[in-house]
């Protein structure tokens, strides 16, 4: 069967041997040939050519003895969704804005590891709702590579009992990926936490007023981005054709940051340990 399946490279392995077996045969009919046809020529002359024809003919029998994998094109390497990502529509941001997305993505990363998630587990996500930030969730998605769990804060909407967020960058946003490979996600948002079942929205008529509910919820930051959510249907359709909106319905209950196994306990007693610090200093130098 591999005989059976040479390719071009194995025709070319085979006129490389010809040639080699042929030079082979000039040098042991006359191996001083080159030498006595030119007094002043290179008399090692003979040796590197023939050292060049045979590494030229090793490498032609390891062609012809392990052809070129079938199926296997450039395209077959890449992941289809970033093969994909290629034809997508720009996002709408604008010409200087696009160029800070790279910058913005890690700046995102470093705040949202450091500072947003951390606040969130521990329970001061109500604190951070305000009309130019919008409020946060945290997004719990399967790796679709690793299988572990990732976590990212995201802005989001609440209408008819689900939970809307969008992926900003893309289709090709990581959390977005994931949890097209596995929808099943977990959601906690500052008041309670459930486990869901995330869908991408297509229906036009849902799509126009989910879209229009996200960007009120965003405040400044997503009237900014997105646009303005009086915009006419149209316009708002353009504007957010290449940002993918997903839809999460409650399936369960999921644990919270007040529930076992939460970190509020840890804000409400380092809160209770500096209360009873400045407490005390107070009273310190009252007796002093």
């Amino acid at each position: 069967m591999r005989r059976g399946s040479r390719s071009d490279g194995g025709a070319s392995g085979d006129a490389d041997c010809s040639r080699h077996q042929r030079a082979i045969a000039d040098t042991r009919a006359d191996p001083n040939a080159d030498t006595r046809a030119d007094p002043n020529a290179d008399p090692n002359a003979g040796r590197r050519l023939a050292d060049s024809d045979h590494r030229r003919f090793r490498r032609a029998l390891s062609a012809v003895r392990r052809p070129a994998r079938l199926g296997r094109t450039v395209s077959d390497r890449i992941e289809p969704s970033e093969a994909a990502g290629r034809a997508l529509p720009e996002l709408p941001y604008g010409p200087r804005v696009a160029r800070m997305l790279a910058p913005l993505d890690r700046a995102l990363r470093v705040m949202n590891r450091w500072y947003v998630l951390p606040a969130i587990k521990a329970g001061l996500g109500p604190l951070h709702a305000n009309p130019v930030t919008g409020s946060w969730m945290l997004l719990r998605t399967t790796g679709r590579r690793s299988g572990r769990v990732r976590e990212v804060a995201l802005g989001y909407a609440i209408l008819d009992s689900a939970v809307y967020c969008s992926a900003g960058f893309g289709p090709r946003t990581a959390w977005y990926r994931n949890l097209v490979a596995e929808p099943r996600v977990e959601v906690v948002l500052p008041g309670v936490a459930f486990a869901g079942t995330a869908e991408t929205v297509i229906e036009e008529a849902e799509l126009d007023r989910a879209w229009r509910a996200l960007i009120r919820s965003l405040g400044l930051l997503g009237r900014g981005f997105v646009g303005s959510p009086a915009a006419s249907p149209e316009e708002l359709a353009h504007r957010t054709a290449s940002l993918p909106l997903v839809r999460i319905r409650p399936v369960g209950i999921a644990p919270g940051p007040a529930d076992p196994g939460g970190r509020l306990w840890l804000t409400l007693t380092a809160v209770g340990v500096a209360w009873l610090v400045v407490r005390l200093g107070r009273g310190w130098r009252r007796r002093g």
